[in-house]
């Protein structure tokens, strides 16, 4: 028995003529836009925050910061990464022809900086699963 005959055949991706095309974009461009404006504004307050918690704890002497603040420090420096590559660029590291907008203000980059910055989000969430429960296991 062959690979081919145990797995059935993908269903191809319905495609879009380009008139289809013209049209979704008059339709929601004006919306995808704002979110993503919104989600912009939403990632620059995260880094702005996190930031400000990771200066305020770094002026404090060594000695007198607690492992449960050394935790919370580490999640704010994940967070104005995470926040960074995930809300603030955004789909500007995205690349043409991965999404049905393939070109105009949102999208600036290519196959690989959508990758790193998939790699990276992906890591910062996956630490922050892993700090929070290590949190939550401190505080206990």
């Amino acid at each position: 028995m062959s690979y081919n005959q145990i797995t059935p055949s993908p269903t191809p991706m319905p495609t879009m003529s380009p008139a289809e095309v013209e049209d979704y974009i008059n339709q929601y461009y004006p919306i995808e836009l704002s979110l993503h404006i919104l989600m912009k504004i939403g990632g620059a307050i995260s880094c702005i925050s996190s930031f400000l918690l990771v200066t305020h704890v770094l002026k404090r002497k060594w000695t007198d910061i607690s492992l449960t603040t050394m935790m919370l420090l580490g999640i704010s420096v994940m967070d104005i990464i995470g926040s960074f590559f995930g809300f603030f660029m955004g789909l500007w590291m995205s690349g043409e022809g991965i999404l049905i907008i393939t070109s105009g203000p949102l999208i600036a980059g290519n196959t690989q900086t959508c990758t790193a910055q998939g790699f990276i989000f992906t890591f910062s969430l996956t630490y922050f699963v892993t700090a929070y429960a290590g949190l939550g296991a401190l505080c206990e």
